[in-house]
């Protein structure tokens, strides 16, 4: 199956629906023509591995891995709303660890997120979803002191 295509709206032939993204990485020259088919089926590889993590671990533990892959750089509550906006269908994420770490590709920056996540031993995974579940209620300066101390907590 082949996901190259010029339309920028849904493509019966592919089976994909083409967004705004697709013109975004075009136009910032991310994505060089020839390589276009590659960069979709790893893209599409990305989306597969971030929505049947989400499925089958759920949503704190997705919000856990972007805590832990960022080093504590996500407070809760930024992961949250982060997450919000990938489930809404966007994919280019403006935070400042995006911009700097992945280009603004936020499907690189979760699938990385995850694969940190994944390495962590089984203790280390539900003391993180702990600390997820601790934080959640916990005003934003809180966090925000919280995820200064992340690194060195030691979780």
């Amino acid at each position: 199956m082949s996901y190259k295509c010029d339309k920028e709206t849904d493509c019966k032939s592919c089976q994909y629906k083409h967004d705004a993204i697709w013109r975004d990485y075009r136009e910032y020259g991310m994505i060089p023509g020839e390589y276009f088919e590659y960069w979709a089926e790893i893209y599409l590889d990305g989306i597969n591995t971030i929505n049947t993590f989400i499925k089958e671990r759920g949503d704190d533990t997705m919000i856990a891995a972007l805590v832990e892959g960022s080093i504590g750089y996500f407070t809760t509550r930024h992961a949250e709303l982060d997450l919000a906006d990938y489930k809404r269908g966007n994919m280019v994420s403006w935070c400042e660890r995006a911009d700097a770490c992945f280009r603004c590709d936020r499907v690189a920056m979760y699938v990385h997120d995850i694969r940190c996540f994944n390495h962590c031993d089984a203790a280390k995974q539900a003391r993180l979803l702990d600390y997820v579940k601790a934080t959640r209620e916990l005003d934003s300066e809180k966090q925000m002191c919280l995820s200064l101390a992340y690194p060195t907590m030691n979780i």
